[in-house]
């Protein structure tokens, strides 16, 4: 079985919507917040460690550091302990490096507060210190992480007189501490960023309601209007754009249901002078033919009750019902002497007496709602073996409305009298027809015959 597809109400969809987009607000600003406040922190300690390193590059002896073979010389340990003061005046808890340029990608320490760091070690250039050797400019690093921490680096030139470089003076800077109060208030923004959606979910939840029962209400009534109840009043009273909906969805309601009743009286007016019509034409026939008084009403009753037996619709039906009246209104085109004549007919005058068919449906061509039945005017003297008239169709190819209207016609002809002859008995009528079963009728027609024959008068 194929499952059912979960619905989810209109308001319930938009008040997701509008929590989501708030949440997703709320984090994109926490997180904009955080590298915002990441990159101010980086210019206001990347700035003041550049002025300390500038400074401390200008009390360098450039000439003495380029003299620096070892570190045993005087001109390394005075710098040195310049280093040291700069050091512990600024607070600086990391060591300070004196490194000069070998190539591009390459340098060499000259001098170091670190103990233990060889005079001479090998450093790969990263960005910011190859920007400064190219430059000659200070300049400070981005925030780094290495496997000792969270950094940011100042480098500051060294020159001597004659403005050549004789090295680049490095201090870092260890700024974990600062990135993790970063992350906390993040964490704290997302914390309440959380709270805030839940909260705002559970008191939302009550504004719902009436937007809801609206919503309901007005589905409700899209859905009767649909099944075609247009008596299902809108009651929804409410002074929002819900409100305003409903009452434009009930001035529809009420248009459509008046235009609706306005279509049925002119549908019925219409049916009405379509029934005086026909009963005009079927009026005309009872006075050239005397003898069939009555024949209309009960062939249409008989073929009426034989379609409900062979289970045809309501529409099928009424259209037999007006093929019962119409179906021998050709006659008026033939010569009434004709017609009511007692004697036998010689085959000319039979031929006379076969187009009357055509002729009843040359009288309903153009009338848009006799033309209904112009299957039952056509083919009613039609015969099941095919033997019949106009067209000698056979079996299927007559229309079912022809062929139960053929033996209604044939029972109520036999059940009275005529000029050439006095009506059969009842039972005589019903074996003649059992014996044309397959001849001259449908034997399916015939099986419904036999079925109501007890309620034919």
């Amino acid at each position: 079985m194929p499952r059912n597809k979960v619905r989810i109400p209109l308001a319930y969809k938009v008040y997701f919507i509008v929590l989501i987009s708030v949440a997703f607000c709320a984090i994109f600003i926490g997180v904009f917040n955080y590298y915002e406040n990441k990159e101010m922190l980086r210019e206001n300690l990347g700035s003041g460690l550049k002025k300390i390193a500038q400074t401390a590059a200008l009390s360098i002896d450039a000439d003495k550091l380029i003299s620096i073979n070892s570190a045993k010389d005087s001109s390394y340990l005075s710098i040195r302990r310049y280093l040291l003061d700069v050091k512990n005046y600024n607070n600086i808890e990391a060591p300070l490096y004196i490194l000069k340029r070998i190539d591009q990608n390459t340098a060499s320490l000259l001098v170091t507060t670190e103990p233990g760091s060889p005079f001479g070690s090998i450093y790969r250039l990263n960005p910011t210190l190859k920007r400064v050797l190219n430059t000659g400019k200070s300049d400070f690093s981005p925030i780094y992480t290495d496997k000792n921490g969270t950094w940011i680096s100042a480098y500051a030139p060294i020159k001597n007189q004659r403005e050549f470089l004789a090295g680049v003076l490095e201090l870092n800077h260890q700024i974990g501490y600062y990135i993790e109060q970063l992350r906390y208030r993040l964490l704290k923004i997302m914390a309440l960023c959380i709270f805030g959606f839940l909260m705002g979910a559970f008191l939302g939840i009550p504004l719902l309601k009436p937007i809801l029962n609206s919503i309901n209400i007005l589905s409700i009534a899209a859905s009767e209007m649909e099944k075609g109840n247009y008596d299902y009043e809108i009651k929804l009273k409410t002074s929002d754009e819900m409100g305003q909906l409903a009452c434009a969805f009930e001035k529809m309601r009420t248009a459509i249901k008046d235009y609706i009743e306005k279509l049925k009286d002119a549908w019925l007016n219409e049916k009405k002078a379509h029934l005086e019509s026909v009963k005009a034409l079927s009026e005309a026939i009872a006075v050239r033919e005397p003898y069939t008084k009555g024949h209309i009403e009960r062939v249409s009753k008989y073929a009426e009750l034989m379609a409900s037996e062979l289970g045809l619709s309501r529409d099928e039906i009424e259209t037999i019902k007006y093929g019962c009246v119409l179906h021998d209104v050709g006659k008026i085109g033939i010569n009434v002497d004709l017609i009511n004549k007692p004697s036998k007919l010689t085959p000319q005058e039979y031929e006379k007496i076969k187009k009357h068919p055509h002729m009843g449906v040359q009288i309903i061509k153009g009338i848009k709602f006799l033309e209904r039945a112009r299957d039952i005017i056509l083919h009613h003297q039609e015969r099941y073996d095919g033997k019949g008239y106009p067209h000698g169709l056979k079996g299927e190819g007559i229309p079912i409305s022809a062929r139960i209207v053929g033996v209604a016609d044939a029972y109520d002809a036999m059940s009275s009298d005529r000029p050439y002859r006095e009506k059969l008995n009842k039972n005589e009528i019903i074996s003649r027809i059992k014996k044309e079963s397959g001849k001259q009728f449908d034997p399916k027609v015939v099986d419904a015959f036999l079925k109501i024959k007890d309620r034919l008068s």
